[in-house]
């Protein structure tokens, strides 16, 4: 398995973005989707309240960049101290 960041553009307080642990780039982009796509529904704290409208469009969870941050995630693994 691999450790990919995967980032769709966007930037709120920070910018936006997914770490995602997957066998491929594919199924990492396909995690990544869901998972910005769920975040872009109208909620209200954990309450989503309209499951078929979104905050943004759908190139929030479809315009999406990755960046893969280890290959091997048997092993240790550092990353960069960053701040975003």
């Amino acid at each position: 398995m691999k450790l990919y960041e995967v980032r769709n553009g966007y930037t709120g307080e920070s910018i936006v973005k997914c770490f995602i642990i997957a066998e491929t780039e594919k199924r990492a982009l396909e995690l990544a989707s869901e998972s910005l796509r769920e975040d872009s529904k109208w909620k209200y704290g954990k309450h989503i309240y309209d499951d078929e409208k979104h905050q943004y469009n759908e190139e929030y969870w479809t315009h999406l960049t990755i960046k893969c941050l280890c290959k091997d995630t048997s092993k240790e693994y550092k990353g960069d101290a960053r701040d975003y």
